[in-house]
């Protein structure tokens, strides 16, 4: 099987094995209970499957074995396998019994140590802010800050239906363009088979009544996977013509889930609240609050998305990575105050409307 072939089967495969066991793993999920209950911060008046990332998993290995590149991907990505493996365990089993945070941490940052010391790690800031090779320990504290930080980022930004797995497929699709400019056809085989996945989930996942969510065991999957992924195509793409493009795009996908992460984070201690409180003052809830459907947020998003990644690519590929970098800023910064605003409108409308009547 030559390349060609194998980057269009991989998908493919994906797309129609998780379409099969799709409704199969949900009945299954049902009976065992493994679902996602109505609640007061929930929209959804069902139950519903938390299967998702079960799914996404499945289907993509079992596309990479019939194409007999499964052993060949855990080979040369043994961290990227080993950790996603090791999150898609704890994520199915909180989201089954639901385990305290503290715990769930000390996961994360085990994974984040291991993926340092089989060389897994940030080297160099490649001139952001003036600054390149940084020393050992501050590779080792950075390295630890992004992969914990990205993988929580890809959590919270799983609010609403599409989201998580929408941002996910941008990021793997420019992911999958410079895996293969770089020649490193392990990581482009695997993107293509979670992407191909991704793809049906879209499917179920907007389903009325065949809806299933992602799950935290989907989640914190995607999360490490395009962290430790971007790092890994920048280390790939280190002394050669490529580092420049490679860099911005890495940055401008992991953009918009850091940048309303450490919004709300700061948001929250600035209202005297744990950064880790839970509310509806993500950028997906307050998109929301323009009065559209749950795709069409997700949608409006996900073309914010691609505008910061293609301004950081610009500029970062054309101009230097600090210019990348504050560009990408204000283009966040001004949606934030947008959706923040129409927030506030709507808000004080409603109170003046409660008290006439």
């Amino acid at each position: 099987m030559d390349k060609i072939e194998l980057f269009l089967l991989t998908p493919f495969l994906s797309f129609i094995i998780l379409y099969i066991i799709a409704n199969p793993v949900r009945k299954v999920a049902k009976r065992i209970n493994l679902v996602d209950k109505p609640g007061a911060r929930k929209v959804h008046k069902n139950k519903v499957p938390l299967v998702g990332g079960i799914l996404i998993i499945i289907s993509a290995s079992l596309s990479l074995s019939i194409t007999s590149e499964l052993s060949g991907i855990f080979d040369s990505q043994r961290v990227l396998v080993t950790g996603s493996l090791i999150l898609l365990t704890m994520g199915i089993i909180d989201d089954k019994y639901d385990l305290r945070s503290m715990l769930k941490l000390g996961v994360q940052i085990a994974l984040a140590h291991y993926a340092f010391v089989y060389g897994v790690r940030i080297e160099s800031m490649f001139g952001i802010f003036g600054y390149y090779q940084i020393p050992f320990a501050a590779q080792y504290a950075l390295t630890m800050l992004i992969i914990v930080g990205v993988i929580n980022a890809y959590n919270l930004m799983d609010g609403i239906d599409g989201l998580s797995a929408s941002l996910t497929i941008i990021g793997l699709i420019a992911y999958t363009v410079v895996s293969l400019i770089l020649g490193i056809n392990s990581l482009s085989v695997l993107f293509l088979a979670v992407l191909g996945s991704l793809i049906t989930f879209l499917k179920f996942n907007f389903s009325k009544n065949n809806k299933v969510f992602m799950g935290d065991a989907g989640s914190l999957v995607l999360g490490f996977m395009v962290v430790v992924s971007g790092i890994t195509l920048i280390q790939e793409a280190n002394n050669t013509i490529y580092i420049h493009p490679t860099m911005a795009v890495v940055l401008g996908v992991l953009a918009l889930p850091v940048g309303d992460s450490l919004r709300v984070y700061r948001r929250r201690m600035k209202g005297g609240y744990s950064p880790f409180r839970a509310d509806k003052s993500h950028f997906h809830h307050l998109v929301l609050y323009f009065g559209i459907s749950h795709k069409k947020a997700s949608l409006a998003i996900v073309i914010l998305s691609i505008l910061i990644l293609s301004v950081s690519v610009f500029f970062g590929t054309y101009y230097n990575f600090t210019y990348g970098v504050v560009s990408m800023l204000l283009v966040f910064i001004i949606a934030s105050k947008i959706v923040a605003l129409n927030y506030q409108l709507r808000y004080w409308s409603e109170k003046i409307k409660s008290m006439e009547i």
